[in-house]
């Protein structure tokens, strides 16, 4: 070790260069950090949600609930389980202990709720095990209200999905924006079941014969020269008169008949299960998720750049406007921020501090000029580990610089 320290004390300009290159290496490092709130947390719970339509919350609670309880029961790390039974669906929470493999415990609750499966009722939907992941929340959400009247055919939420949603999710960093409220295209099948016992048709087979008659084959290629063509036959209805003209059966005398004849095909939107209301005016809104480990700062700055460039501001020819309501990167970065001030003053508060007791400059300035280089250092080690910058990360900083300042006093 004293061989090291006089080595680096005669190469001045070695050492120099040695302190320069840490010190650039550190800064590359520190741009391609992921800043987060916090750092990548598997919180040990599940939940799963089994959906059995119009039956009420003591139906749920005594032929679903307490089944699936004493199922995940046995599921190795259980600590607590939670359930809640509402009308149409049951939710069972199950918390486990820190340090289990959750994975491995979604896969286990899986497979015990299966094993349940013929003991509930046959009408009960397939229940959905969730893992909680808080990486999955919206990093950001937008209000889209209409600004005018918009065409019966082109409703908000139609010209949303069309005219933002492809441009958001090619945004570097969203893997997904979910759009919530608004009104669905539907078309409503209404069937006259005197038509059908008159005809002696059932209601399977006018469903097996629309879902059969809406489909597109593939029908091989042709080989023409150097190129080759893929064939496919189109069959998917593109307008209600081709619904219409389906035939769905064959009458005594060999006559087809159509859909027409024993049902009415409408053009029309689906029944609202959601309103979403901003400033008191009905409109969509869009969840924009992140990928994992990407830059949630800078996910949010493109987003920004593409809405200011396209979406914000009173663009009448559009129809509607979008309101930006929620921006996690704005907390994160305000968290981010402070504990990153708190790191700097209490470097300056220490050289005060030194400069105060050694009443000279040189020892305080040798022990403030060695904060940076270490540091910067930590930003090249924190990337290659793929440690991302955070509240916890930055606060173990600020601790760093409290012990290498104590530590430099007992060395000067």
């Amino acid at each position: 070790m004293k061989q090291l320290i006089e080595t680096l004390i005669k190469r001045k300009i070695g050492n120099a260069m040695l302190f320069l290159t840490i010190l650039f290496l550190g800064i590359l490092s520190l741009r391609e950090i992921p800043i987060e709130l916090l750092p990548n947390i598997e919180i040990p719970k599940l939940t799963v949600i089994t959906n059995l339509p119009n039956a009420s919350p003591e139906q749920i609670e005594k032929i679903i609930t307490v089944k699936i309880e004493e199922a995940l029961g046995s599921v190795q790390g259980v600590e607590e389980i939670n359930s809640e039974s509402i009308e149409g669906m049951s939710i069972v929470k199950v918390r486990f202990s820190w340090g289990t493999n959750m994975d491995m415990a979604l896969i286990e609750a899986k497979e015990r709720v299966d094993l349940i499966r013929g003991q509930l009722p046959e009408d009960t939907g397939k229940s959905l095990v969730i893992k909680y992941d808080p990486g999955e929340e919206p990093i950001m959400i937008f209000a889209v209200t209409e600004k005018g009247s918009l065409d019966s055919r082109s409703t908000l939420r139609r010209k949303v999905e069309r005219e933002m949603v492809p441009q958001l999710e090619r945004i570097e960093g969203i893997a997904a924006v979910d759009v919530l409220g608004g009104e669905k295209r539907e078309i409503l099948v209404e069937v006259d079941n005197h038509r059908l016992f008159a005809r002696k048709i059932s209601l399977p087979e006018i469903c097996n014969t629309i879902e059969s008659e809406n489909y597109s084959y593939p029908a091989g290629n042709i080989i023409k020269g150097n190129l080759e063509y893929n064939v496919r036959t189109v069959g998917e209805f593109n307008h209600i008169s081709s619904m219409n003209s389906v035939v769905v059966a064959q009458g005594e005398n060999g006559n087809p008949i159509y859909l027409r004849d024993v049902a009415v095909v409408r053009d029309t939107l689906k029944e609202k299960k959601s309103i979403v209301r901003f400033n008191s005016r009905e409109g969509v809104s869009l969840l924009l998720r992140r990928e994992p480990g990407k830059n949630i700062v800078a996910t949010c700055n493109r987003v920004d750049k593409l809405m200011e460039g396209k979406f914000y501001g009173q663009d009448s020819k559009k129809g509607y406007s979008v309101t930006k309501v929620y921006d996690r990167s704005e907390f994160v970065k305000h968290s981010v921020d402070n504990v990153f001030l708190a790191a700097l003053f209490s470097g300056i508060i220490s050289f005060a501090v030194l400069l105060f007791f050694f009443r000279t400059f040189r020892p305080s300035l040798i022990i403030v000029t060695s904060l940076p280089v270490s540091i910067t250092g930590t930003f090249i080690l924190m990337h290659f580990f793929g440690i991302t910058i955070n509240t916890i990360s930055l606060g173990g900083l600020a601790l760093g610089i409290g012990m290498m300042v104590d530590s430099g006093i007992v060395v000067l």
